[in-house]
């Protein structure tokens, strides 16, 4: 709520940004329900996609927002859009990097 648009800049900044890095530094005292919620499989596997369903959900929305498109076909197209890039595109870029420079890497000849 603190990043509400009609919530002052500074208190955005200052309430925002101090509360978000008080949860992450508490979350390790949390009740075991709450962990057990966030290890919740599901959930887990939303986590790893994020980012793909973060870059697709803007044009869909503005899209839903113009009349263009209704909110349930704008939400189906978005995670469709999102999961799909994260599959063809994410986790094989992902694997590509850790392959050549992980840990795993190929070795390095003297």
């Amino acid at each position: 709520m603190l990043h509400w648009w009609s919530v002052p800049i500074t208190i955005q900044r200052i309430l925002g940004v101090g509360c978000l890095a008080l949860a992450i530094n508490l979350l390790p005292h949390a009740a075991p329900f709450m962990l057990r919620c966030l290890s919740w499989a599901p959930l887990c596997k939303l986590d790893t996609s994020s980012f793909s369903l973060y870059m697709w959900q803007q044009p869909f929305y503005l899209w839903v927002h113009q009349g263009q498109l209704s909110p349930a076909a704008g939400l189906a197209l978005a995670l469709a859009f999102g999961l799909t890039s994260h599959l063809v595109i994410e986790q094989p870029a992902r694997r590509y990097l850790n392959n050549h420079w992980g840990t795993k890497g190929p070795s390095t000849k003297s």
